[in-house]
């Protein structure tokens, strides 16, 4: 991929996202799947001056109390203030990002206790209470130092990153701007599909934003000979649990915010799926609201 097709566009800026264990933790006290490299369907709450290709790397609370991870953000921030839940929070925006790189060696507040050099860090002085921290660029730089020097495979990725976006974000938005150009492909699968246009709020499908929810339905469009929505979840990796989750959700939300009578179909396009995945969308087949899924190589996308 061309290098200087990947650049970020404006400058690029370095954050700290801090976390709680009721969002890194599953049920048995592991870090949650989605937060897996693989994943890529994940939005996160930020600052709203958070932009597409910035920085950030997540703080843990306790009982982790160390640096896990490296986001790159998707989209720049948008506002999930309508949500009575994220208010409730505290929260007011969101970005979609994905996980860049899992620290093997995750970088602790004892570790960073010791540094002097960090004395001066706003969210080391803050005790890391709040939920997003801008990075000034030498702090930003004696941090990933240090988390360089136990993580032998982190330097290529942060070096690969500074000042340019993920490949695995600028092949999905392809994707996705491929698919929504020539959404006549699937007619062979039985669907004859138009981008949906939200006239209230003027937004397109592409990338629709679900107010008071929080993410982003990658296509959102309605059927040409029918009365229905198709939720399209797009996957440059293989569909697994999460993957189902995500389009359930996304799925629910547009039942009860537009469809009304109308059906709510989802659509999940991916190289492949695991089994968990399978049991999922075997379940509700033949349900009001079923979920399928095509391959991407059989829609000629390699």
């Amino acid at each position: 991929m061309n290098r200087t097709q990947n650049r970020v566009t404006s400058d690029q800026s370095y954050w700290l996202w801090v976390t709680r264990p009721e969002f890194y933790r599953d049920k048995d006290g592991k870090d949650r799947d989605l937060l897996e490299p693989e994943e890529t369907g994940l939005w996160w709450t930020c600052h709203k001056d958070t932009r597409r290709g910035d920085l950030a790397l997540l703080w843990l609370t306790n009982p982790r109390s160390d640096i896990g991870y490296l986001f790159q953000a998707k989209s720049d921030s948008y506002d999930i203030s309508d949500d009575r839940d994220a208010v409730r929070r505290g929260w007011t925006y969101a970005c979609d990002c994905i996980t860049v790189f899992k620290f093997v060696q995750p970088l602790s507040l004892s570790e960073i206790q010791r540094l002097p050099y960090l004395d001066e860090w706003n969210a080391l002085r803050a005790n890391f209470r709040g939920m997003s921290f801008r990075f000034e660029p030498q702090i930003w730089e004696r941090v990933n130092r240090l988390l360089m020097g136990s993580n032998r495979d982190y330097r290529p990725v942060l070096r690969q990153l500074s000042g340019y976006i993920s490949p695995k974000i600028q092949a999905e938005e392809e994707l996705e701007e491929n698919l929504s150009l020539h959404l006549g492909v699937l007619r062979r699968f039985g669907y004859d599909l138009e981008l949906w246009h939200d006239r209230d709020t003027n937004q397109s499908g592409r990338q629709y934003v679900l107010k008071g929810h929080g993410g982003r339905i990658d296509l959102l469009c309605s059927e040409r000979k029918g009365r229905g929505f198709v939720v399209i979840e797009l996957k440059n990796v293989r569909a697994a649990a999460m993957t189902f989750a995500q389009i359930s959700s996304y799925m629910g939300w547009v039942a009860d915010r537009l469809a009304g009578r109308r059906s709510v179909r989802g659509l999940v396009i991916s190289r492949g799926y695991d089994a968990n995945f399978k049991a999922s969308m075997d379940l509700l087949s033949g349900s009001k609201h079923p979920v399928n899924q095509i391959d991407l190589s059989d829609l000629g996308f390699e």
